[in-house]
């Protein structure tokens, strides 16, 4: 820490510096959609993030996906590494949970997703029934427009992702990539932390052309100001270890029991197709996660041509598809003595199978309780 009787903290100081003159790399040329200075104006609005120990990595030009395939596993980047592997174009984003650790704690986000702004209220309620303090944490307002947040904070221990809430409605929306409908919910609530990423400011959106920006940034010479109470802590942490139930009830030794059975559980075809259709886009793209489906329809469909045929209909949005290799994997499930379940991607997803109960928080949402 800095001795010179001028400076409050490790990090004081440093939000004006031109991090051209700093790091000694000249600018590269502006773009429409990018800001005159580049590298620089993106190192510039995140140097105390990552100086205080935030995972920072370069996302692929014009959208959200990580530029590197080994995003996840890479250590922490320094400013002058970022610098010279930027590339004309790019988004930021930073990896949460683990690999951000800031004063002996982790960072999350809380990404409010508000897609129907006259729901925006509602939403809100939700959030503040999640994080109490979500209004004076620093926060992020999203390309996408509207009410939609991610918010930052930090907490003892790091969570993974969990589907916090959503709402009940939600509409149906043909996604060009897809080749089909999809279903949007009016607004969803999703803790990020371990294995997740958020895009960081000034980022433009792939989809509106808008930046992202900061509605409060954060605090880092009293880092301590972002950190929720323990008993919201205790609060995420119920809502991220406990299991999906496949119904709003409140027996919760019944439900999990039934995640748990080793049959195959009471699924419909069509919920299975609506569970397959919110998994992450890029699972089928990623072996591990394309080998988790095989083996949770394997073990749900008992090894049939049914569930065969279902995970090829699914592995087919990419273009790596194999229908030899697929196939002889779709064999290799078959007598494992702990198979993977489709209560794995329930847990995920945060399916749910509404029983017509009222939510915990009010009407009109679901809560992953």
């Amino acid at each position: 820490m800095s001795t010179n009787g001028d400076d409050h903290g490790p990090f004081q100081g440093h939000s004006n510096t031109d991090l051209s003159d700093l790091l000694g790399f000249n600018d590269i040329q502006p773009t429409a959609s990018r800001p005159p200075s580049g590298n620089i104006a993106f190192l510039n609005a995140n140097h105390d993030l990552i100086e205080a120990g935030a995972s920072v990595h370069w996302l692929v030009p014009g959208e959200k996906r990580p530029a590197s395939r080994d995003w996840s596993e890479v250590p922490n980047q320094t400013l002058q590494q970022l610098a010279q592997d930027y590339r004309a174009g790019q988004n930021i984003g930073i990896r949460l949970g683990t690999p951000s650790m800031i004063d002996q704690d982790f960072l999350h986000v809380m990404d409010l997703d508000v897609r129907d702004e006259s729901k925006a209220d509602v939403a809100w309620t939700a959030l503040l029934q999640v994080l109490p303090d979500a209004r004076s944490l620093p926060t992020v307002i999203s390309g996408s427009g509207g009410e939609s947040r991610h918010i930052y904070f930090l907490t003892d221990t790091p969570f993974r992702k969990k589907k916090m809430a959503r709402s009940e409605g939600f509409t149906m929306v043909f996604d060009p990539r897809k080749g089909r409908d999809v279903k949007k919910y009016d607004w969803e609530i999703d803790l990020l932390g371990t294995g997740s990423q958020a895009v960081l400011p000034p980022s433009i959106h792939p989809d509106t052309g808008l930046p992202y920006r900061w509605e409060r940034k954060p605090e880092l010479v009293f880092p301590i100001m972002m950190k929720v109470s323990a008993a919201t802590q205790e609060g995420l942490g119920a809502r991220a270890d406990k299991p999906i139930m496949l119904d709003d009830t409140d027996d919760d030794d019944t439900y999990l029991e039934t995640i748990l059975a080793a049959q195959p559980l009471d699924l419909t075809s069509g919920e299975v197709a609506e569970i397959l259709s919110l998994l992450p886009e890029n699972w089928v793209e990623d072996r591990d996660h394309w080998l988790t489906v095989g083996a949770a329809l394997h073990h749900q469909f008992e090894g049939t041509k049914k569930g065969f045929d279902r995970w090829c209909e699914w592995s087919k949005r990419s273009a790596k598809f194999d229908a030899e290799d697929t196939f002889r994997v779709w064999k290799s499930f078959k007598g494992s003595k702990n198979p993977v379940r489709m209560a794995t991607l329930i847990h995920e997803t945060g399916w749910s199978r509404l029983s017509g109960g009222s939510s915990s928080l009010g009407s009109g949402f679901i809560t992953r309780t």
